[in-house]
């Protein structure tokens, strides 16, 4: 089965991407997703036309109900590969789409330009035919916690846009060890 909705951005697709292909602002910008993935342990690679990469969820108990109870339902659900046993992992293709793959299910989302200064994302859930009450509920879980995550990382696109935009700013140099994904928008 699945689910498709499209949502609008008030920003370039290139910094919505940015925001994306680079997990450096993960530790300081999103609590939650570092309390359920050891970020550390992140593995990945990168090629001509894509880039991946896996992250290993945490095993230790969160505090938090929502937190704990996904933990608790996390499984690989049927063909999907052995690496996510208790890992989610990360897809672009480029330019623009991109897939989180999550033990339970898989949500793709593709980047459209609508103007200059607008973005249309349209994501859609791909869940296996034979999803299980557990696998739906980790599912629904995961939704809401990517609500709080994803309001964080607009309220960090939009402050980039805003400062792309100001009379004083200048592009600097990129990192190539951290930022080898956004190279590839230069």
């Amino acid at each position: 089965g699945s689910a498709r909705w499209t949502e609008d951005f008030a920003e370039n697709w290139k910094i919505l991407a940015d925001n994306y292909l680079e997990d450096y602002h993960v530790p300081v910008a999103h609590p939650t997703l570092v309390r359920l993935v050891d970020v550390k342990e992140t593995v990945g690679d990168n090629n001509d036309w894509c880039e991946w990469s896996r992250v290993p969820y945490r095993t230790r108990p969160r505090r938090d109900p929502r937190e704990r109870e996904y933990q608790s339902l996390i499984r690989r659900m049927p063909g999907m590969p052995e690496e996510f046993e208790n890992a989610m992992g990360h897809v672009c293709i480029w330019p623009t789409t991109f897939f989180e793959i999550y033990p339970h299910h898989i949500d793709m989302w593709q980047l459209e330009p609508t103007g200059l200064l607008r973005t249309r994302a349209t994501t859609m859930t791909l869940v296996h035919p034979d999803e299980g009450e557990q696998d739906r509920r980790a599912r629904e879980l995961m939704r809401e916690l990517n609500v709080d995550i994803m309001g964080q990382d607009v309220d960090i696109t939009t402050r980039v846009q805003r400062g792309v935009q100001a009379p004083s700013y200048h592009s600097g140099i990129l990192n190539d060890e951290q930022e080898f994904s956004v190279i590839r928008f230069q």
